[in-house]
């Protein structure tokens, strides 16, 4: 009796003296891929087997392939806003999510592809959540060529005009506009709400 006994306590501490499970971490999305360019994705990192320590996110993202980029470095926030560049491109977001107390980390990646808001052969104006200002997308322009985009508030006739842009080598890739203020971009622009077209 007294041998069985201590058998089963042997077999009682193996069965739970086994390590911890790791950390795992999953990487979610709020929008599907693909989305069109100029929409923001949020992202979330639900984690399991998390210890109490403090844990700390990290975001890169690689374009096209590309090396990975910090966007949004190590914090203790799980969740974050991606706001993808202005252009066509597949991307690859990379999640690593660490406990800084016993040095444990896991990590999580995920693919997404941007495409055009261009269905056919005519541009495209998208308005933004900023209501001063509107996406501006056109179809693809002959290579070594360039464009800039003439636009005006509604009620008024003087013309804005931005600067000369190149078109893209890509023979698939929207041209590129931009208006003072919004900065270089790639396939899509910004222009102030109001009439636009292109010359």
């Amino acid at each position: 009796m007294r041998q069985s006994l201590i058998s089963f306590l042997l077999l009682a501490g193996l069965c739970c003296s086994g390590a911890a499970a790791p950390l795992a971490v999953r990487l979610h999305s709020t929008q599907a891929s693909p989305q069109p360019v100029g929409v923001s994705i949020g992202l979330t990192a639900p984690t399991e087997n998390q210890s109490k320590e403090m844990h700390v996110f990290r975001y890169p993202v690689s374009i096209n392939g590309g090396r990975f980029w910090i966007i949004r470095d190590f914090s203790q926030r799980r969740s974050f806003v991606w706001a993808p560049e202005l252009q066509e491109h597949g991307a690859t977001i990379r999640l690593t999510v660490g406990n800084n107390e016993i040095k444990e980390t896991a990590g999580a990646e995920m693919s997404f592809q941007i495409v055009s808001r261009i269905k056919g052969k005519a541009a495209v104006v998208t308005p933004s959540s900023h209501p001063l200002v509107a996406l501006f997308s056109a179809p693809p322009c002959p290579q070594g060529r360039s464009f800039r985009v003439a636009f005006h508030p509604e009620g008024e006739e003087i013309m804005a005009r931005t600067s000369v842009q190149p078109c893209p080598a890509a023979a698939r890739s929207a041209a590129t506009y931009g208006s003072p203020g919004c900065g270089p971009t790639h396939s899509t622009g910004c222009v102030r709400n109001g009439p636009a077209e292109a010359e």
